[in-house]
């Protein structure tokens, strides 16, 4: 494969691809607040919209490069789950050690820790761990969420790799959790050039 040019995630409605500054996030809570009717209701969009900024100006600060996320009002309360991408460089002899690269990337906290690997698009090998972490999403906010961090090498990349992290605090649902984040993780696709006219965005059993 050539260098790819980029990157892209293919996430179904109602996830919500957030722009960086935070503008499409306030205009989405604004919208969520008026479609309830009660205060408890607006109470609780308010907190999981508090929980989604947080966690968009945590990712904002350490580099992220694609965010998006879904908060879904549910009988049993607010479905909150957070996708964000980064970059990272690591050296080449860290690169084909899926432990090594995880545990210099999250260190050994967490509860129900499980290191794997997952084969992507185009045979590329990420390196996987699932855990429930503390999640510094502010100054004196930190939150229990579910996680899962797929790092997946960019091919031809010279140590370049994608981080894909994924979190939710809904603890309750984390088999759910796992199943969807893996799906979704599974959507991302390199761009890569076809020609010298075109590139290759959504190949295969994405189109």
């Amino acid at each position: 494969m050539s260098a790819p040019l980029g990157f892209v995630l293919r996430l179904p409605e109602p996830w919500t691809d957030y722009d960086l500054t935070g503008k499409g996030l306030r205009t989405e809570h604004q919208r969520a607040r008026a479609s309830v009717s009660t205060p408890a209701q607006r109470a609780a969009v308010d907190d999981a919209y508090r929980q989604v900024g947080d966690l968009l100006r945590a990712s904002v600060r350490q580099g992220a490069l694609s965010m998006s996320g879904i908060v879904e009002q549910h009988d049993e309360g607010m479905l909150i789950a957070f996708l964000a991408v980064f970059g990272v460089t690591v050296p080449d002899e860290s690169s084909g050690d899926a432990q090594a690269l995880l545990a210099s990337l999250r260190g050994e906290g967490g509860t129900g820790r499980r290191l794997s690997t997952v084969t992507l698009h185009h045979g590329v090998t990420g390196a996987r761990v699932t855990a429930v972490e503390t999640v510094n999403v502010a100054d004196e906010n930190s939150v229990q969420m579910f996680t899962m961090t797929t790092v997946v090498p960019v091919p031809n990349g010279d140590g370049r790799h994608l981080v894909v992290s994924a979190v939710s605090p809904n603890l309750q649902e984390a088999e759910l959790l796992e199943e969807l984040f893996d799906v979704l993780t599974g959507t991302l696709r390199f761009v890569v050039p076809l020609d010298d006219d075109e590139v290759d965005l959504v190949p295969d059993a994405l189109r």
